[in-house]
């Protein structure tokens, strides 16, 4: 009974594979038994190949250096404080503003101080009259020797009560002691300002200075007059310096030694109060095979990198080297010109099949 029925689906299955032919029988045969075409043989490659973009190794210069943070500070920054007690009459510069030295800040009016000086400058001028008068006669001999001395000794004494009063007069203008911008500011006109109140500070923008302490162990590298990389995080800003002293000893309690880095800026970029990263460049190679930092990654704690090679990633030691900018220095294993694996390497194995996508210079 089971014969019969199996029979009608034997003559088809047959029929069927009639009309497929021999080689439509072969495939419909290696279907039905699970086994793969040459097409899915080609699309398992095509899915076993990592895109990747490349950038080829290139030579130049890189740096050794040893940094440390610190805050920027000017060479010059004086506070103004008043020394002689008066009423504001004009204030004339604001927060920021530029100055040149000598520059009019302030004019104070203290009528004490302006009669005092009127007063020793009529005794001075009376002084120097009678020792006029005098002089002929003791030329000729006509006075005593201390009758003289006593004239030049009266005229010394109003010369110099005229200069305290007119120096104490001055001190009512308030002048820029050098070249700078003005940051504080702390007076206005018609106020009554006692002696001592701080009332401007001036800072030279130009002129600045880092101090910053290095582990004693770089001191045998230090050098006066070496080149210093100063990088402000927080703004992006970074300007250039050089080492201007090194602290002679070695401070017992941290192990550090403190180098004063000096910078002469044309132009305000760096201002005193940032906070800023400072590298002094101890050593210059000319000749150093670089890659950028971005191809890197590290494989058991060793930094490596994937080169192109006949279409299959290649992993590469690379040892250690110093790090500048955007790039890094290789100590070992690539060769200026090599593609270098900057995107897509963090999912290789070394051997994979790549396929280059695009490579940038």
């Amino acid at each position: 009974m089971l014969a019969r029925r199996m029979l009608p689906y034997s003559v088809l299955f047959t029929l069927v594979l009639g009309g497929l032919g021999v080689g439509g029988c072969k495939a419909f045969m290696e279907k039905l038994n699970g086994g793969d075409s040459d097409d899915d043989d080609s699309a398992e490659e095509e899915e076993a190949t990592v895109p990747v973009r490349v950038q080829p190794a290139r030579r130049g210069s890189v740096e050794t250096t040893v940094g440390s943070s610190s805050t920027v500070a000017s060479l010059h920054q004086v506070d103004l404080i008043v020394e002689v007690s008066g009423t504001v009459v004009s204030v004339a510069v604001e927060e920021g503003d530029p100055v040149k030295k000598g520059t009019v800040l302030a004019t104070l009016d203290n009528p004490l101080a302006r009669g005092e000086r009127d007063r020793t400058l009529a005794s001075f001028k009376k002084a120097e009259e009678d020792l006029e008068r005098l002089r002929p006669l003791q030329a000729q001999g006509f006075i005593s020797e201390n009758e003289w001395n006593e004239a030049v000794h009266a005229h010394g004494l109003a010369k110099t009560s005229y200069g305290q009063a007119q120096a104490s007069l001055d001190d009512t203008v308030l002048r820029a002691p050098f070249s700078g911008t003005v940051t504080f500011r702390d007076i206005e006109v018609g106020e009554n300002v006692s002696v001592g109140k701080r009332v401007f500070q001036v800072v030279d923008m130009e002129n600045l200075e880092v101090e910053i302490h290095l582990p004693e162990r770089h001191l045998a590298d230090l050098i006066v007059g070496q080149t210093a990389r100063i990088h402000s995080d927080f703004s992006d800003l970074s300007s250039e310096g050089s080492v201007k002293r090194i602290h002679p000893t070695v401070d017992p309690a941290t192990g550090t030694v403190k180098v004063t880095v000096g910078m002469e800026q044309e132009t305000t970029v760096l201002r005193p109060g940032m906070f800023v990263n400072v590298a002094v460049v101890t050593a210059t190679q000319d000749d150093a095979v670089l890659v950028p930092k971005r191809a890197v990654v590290y494989e058991d704690g060793e930094p490596v990198v994937y080169l192109v090679r006949e279409e299959a990633a290649v992993r590469v030691r690379i040892g250690t080297g110093q790090e500048q900018g955007d790039e890094r220095e290789v100590a070992e294993g690539v060769a200026e010109g090599d593609s270098v694996i900057v995107m897509g390497q963090t999912a290789l194995k070394d051997g994979a099949l790549v396929s280059v996508q695009a490579q940038t210079e």
